[in-house]
């Protein structure tokens, strides 16, 4: 991770916003953002009850269109504060779905990993 961590700083040092939106379970994601220093991180939680895995997990469910209305209402809020949007993903391909957001285009400086 410690390429990751030095993205996350050098982004940040570049006075940028950083989230990790993930389709995985959140307690996996906490850990990854706290070690590599995201500002924010949203992921899926794992419903327990009487201290046991009930089967179930929250809403929202962060599948693929879960994941973009995660991404569009982060972009509303930097837009709203005059920040650039870089973003950089997996293999998920959420770059149409956010293309085609109500907000308009984001033409977002994209790096594929």
């Amino acid at each position: 991770m410690p390429s990751a961590r030095r993205l996350v700083r050098t982004m940040q040092a570049g006075g940028a916003h950083t989230a990790l939106v993930s389709g995985g379970f959140d307690i996996f994601a906490a850990i990854v953002a706290n070690a590599c220093g995201f500002d924010e991180y949203h992921a899926n939680h794992l419903v327990i009850a009487d201290g046991k895995l009930a089967g179930l997990v929250a809403e929202p469910i962060l599948d693929r269109e879960g994941k973009a209305k995660v991404l569009r209402r982060l972009a509303a809020d930097l837009r709203r504060h005059r920040i650039q949007l870089p973003w950089i993903s997996g293999p998920a391909p959420v770059a149409s779905l956010l293309s085609r957001s109500r907000e308009g285009p984001l033409n977002p400086k994209h790096v594929m990993l």
